[in-house]
């Protein structure tokens, strides 16, 4: 991984805001430490240039919250090894 913290994405809901990013759901069972959890997913890197691991949640999720209806949101994602960036309205 190019950093040492991310969100790993288990499950995405039909029709949420995560499935129109297009953030992919894990879909491997694992367990991992004695718990169960789906691996394979994309891994949240970082959410409008805010490193997961270098930012807060509350201060990732005080700036989302702060964006005007239709303000471009950008996800960077691990996905399949490769960095890939996701972009939707807000």
């Amino acid at each position: 991984m190019p950093q040492p913290y991310g969100i790993l994405v288990q499950q995405v809901a039909a029709n949420s805001p995560s499935a129109l990013i297009g953030l992919k759901p894990s879909t491997i069972p694992a367990t991992i430490d004695g718990k169960a959890l789906l691996v394979g997913g994309d891994i949240v890197l970082s959410v409008l240039d805010m490193r997961i691991g270098d930012s807060t949640y509350e201060e990732i999720q005080e700036r989302l919250t702060a964006l005007p209806a239709g303000s471009l949101v950008r996800l960077t994602v691990l996905r399949d090894g490769q960095r890939v960036e996701l972009s939707a309205p807000r």
